[in-house]
């Protein structure tokens, strides 16, 4: 008890001695005073120590590297916009272009013929192609119904391939010369050449099915006689398509001239009739 007494009958004691007879009571007043003005001196508050100034220009660098960064991430935007646009005024532009070319070539009487004739030339291509794929498949079809139980050691049995192609060549010849005909304006008289088509024909589907009708194989009939109808339909087509892309080209404007190509293109026309 007496070690927490004691500092207090101290400070009494302290307190006390202030008051006294030798207490200077001005003195007193005049430090005081003299703190007052010292603490109230902004140059004691205001200054910096030396880790506030290091911490200062650490958050100014900081501040001045954010500024960069912003000016830089607005010039990129900038810059990215431009392009964008730049971009966008090119395509616009090409878009224009293309506009002009499709319309003029739309507008244009000999841009209409050269589309006609690479159609022409398109359909011409792809029955063409069937007729093919339909000779192919019927000389093995012509070739097994023929020689199939034949050695192939044996002539015949590789010569029996050709016998569909000898039928359906000349057929091929016939759409190629209708064609060409109706290109050039020239009247063929189908009449003539029907007959030698159906024969032909006739000849490639028995050929192809009748070994399959005769031992009432309907399933065989119909595998062995797709490839002789289709080379059928496509040449009856392809002389139709002809005909109609004749008709077509030589209605076009653009191929009139002054010596009478058109009119000489225009009597051509009938090939429908005989087609």
């Amino acid at each position: 008890m007496t070690i927490i007494t004691m500092p207090t009958r101290q400070r009494r004691a302290q307190a006390a001695a202030l008051f006294d007879v030798d207490f200077d009571f001005n003195e007193q007043q005049n430090r005081a005073r003299k703190r007052l003005a010292e603490q109230t001196d902004a140059a004691f508050i205001d200054a910096k120590s030396d880790d506030e100034l290091l911490a200062e220009r650490a958050v100014e660098e900081d501040i001045r590297t954010l500024t960069r960064t912003a000016r830089l991430n607005s010039a990129k935007d900038a810059h990215h916009h431009q392009e964008r646009r730049r971009r966008l005024e090119i395509a616009d532009a090409e878009a224009h272009a293309d506009a002009i070319a499709t319309h003029r070539r739309v507008a244009s009487p000999a841009a209409r013929v050269g589309r006609l004739f690479r159609s022409s030339q398109w359909v011409s291509w792809a029955m063409n192609g069937v007729v093919v794929t339909g000779v192919l498949w019927g000389s093995v079809n012509v070739q097994d119904n023929l020689m199939a139980g034949a050695a192939i050691t044996d002539p015949r049995y590789w010569l029996a391939f050709l016998v569909e192609p000898l039928i359906t060549l000349p057929l091929i010849a016939i759409m190629h010369l209708a064609t060409t005909a109706s290109r050039e304006g020239h009247v063929i008289a189908k009449s003539k050449i029907v007959t030698i088509e159906a024969t032909l024909l006739l000849l490639s589907i028995t050929l192809n099915v009748m070994p399959h009708i005769a031992a009432g194989d309907s399933q065989a009939t119909i595998e062995f006689g797709i490839a002789p109808l289709m080379i059928a339909a496509v040449v009856w087509m392809h002389s139709f398509a002809a005909a109609e892309f004749a008709m077509m080209i030589g209605n076009s404007p653009a191929v009139a001239d002054p010596v009478g190509v058109a009119a000489s293109g225009s009597a051509s026309h009938p090939m429908i009739d005989a087609a």
